[in-house]
């Protein structure tokens, strides 16, 4: 599953074949993180995760989470969105965006001025915000 993963976000978002070469997965119920190997092998205590979560697991897909494209949504090529200022704010107080973008339908990687602000869900020209309710910004 954690492989099949992998693949799929290369193939959606563009990412370089080898990014995440020196990653160890590792799937707990429906979700992947991703974690250093030493992270992954480390077993002296038994932690609630190991790494960062890279994306929930649905039946019908997989949803990317928004700290994992922080971190690695700088390498994208595919299924972006840059939004100008006032979209950005509006993108990461919640609020739905009507904009024409050069993406599939489906879940979009969110920049500003070349940072990545999270992700997006992209469907018939409307970008709504997947940026977490305890991070959204209010106004």
């Amino acid at each position: 599953m954690a492989r099949r993963l992998l693949d799929e976000l290369v193939k959606r978002f563009g990412f370089p074949p080898g990014l995440f070469r020196t990653w160890a997965l590792v799937a707990h119920e429906e979700d992947v993180f991703i974690t250093t190997p030493e992270a992954e092998e480390f077993d002296r205590i038994k932690p609630v995760r190991k790494g960062l979560r890279l994306a929930r697991i649905f039946p019908h897909g997989f949803k990317p989470t928004t700290n994992a494209m922080q971190v690695f949504g700088a390498r994208a090529t595919r299924n972006t969105v840059e939004l100008t200022r006032d979209q950005a704010q509006s993108f990461v107080s919640g609020t739905a965006i009507a904009l024409a973008a050069q993406a599939e339908d489906g879940f979009v990687i969110v920049r500003h001025d070349g940072f990545t602000l999270g992700v997006g869900l992209y469907r018939h020209g409307q970008l709504k915000s997947q940026v977490p309710l305890s991070r959204r910004t209010h106004g």
